[in-house]
């Protein structure tokens, strides 16, 4: 075994000889070109892979979830759905309703004294705002 790993390898020297005279270089088969028939190729069938927008089947709204049919390739099924929950006047309540919330929790933190234990970030906010002036 060991003389067939040692007649394979071989040294720089000899590895330079063989370019240098453009001798054949041992273990090394040569390939001849060959130029295949074209109706020995097959066709393909193989789909273009979809872009990652295009895999999504659920696509996520304010409001849930609508699902996607593989035809749309991005568009929401039920446009409907995404209208109404991406309203403007939705939103414009909502926030209407989270500063009529916010007025009424100030007031309640006034009236009874209760300062920083209700759990707003307006009340919290101002906790440490009065923390760090009196510091």
């Amino acid at each position: 075994m060991e003389n067939k790993e040692e007649a394979t390898e071989l040294s720089y020297d000899e590895l330079m000889d063989i370019i240098v005279n453009n001798k054949p270089v041992p273990n090394v088969v040569d390939v001849p070109d060959i130029i295949l028939d074209q109706s020995l190729a097959t066709e393909h069938h193989l789909k273009p892979r979809l872009k990652p927008w295009e895999q999504a089947k659920d696509v996520p709204v304010m409001g849930g979830l609508v699902r996607q049919k593989e035809e749309t390739k991005g568009l929401a099924e039920n446009v409907e759905l995404v209208k109404k929950s991406n309203s403007l006047e939705k939103l414009t309540n909502y926030y209407a309703l989270e500063v009529e919330f916010q007025k009424q929790l100030k007031g309640y933190e006034s009236s009874t004294g209760l300062k920083g234990r209700g759990r707003s970030s307006a009340a919290l906010s101002d906790q440490s705002s009065n923390h760090t002036d009196k510091v």
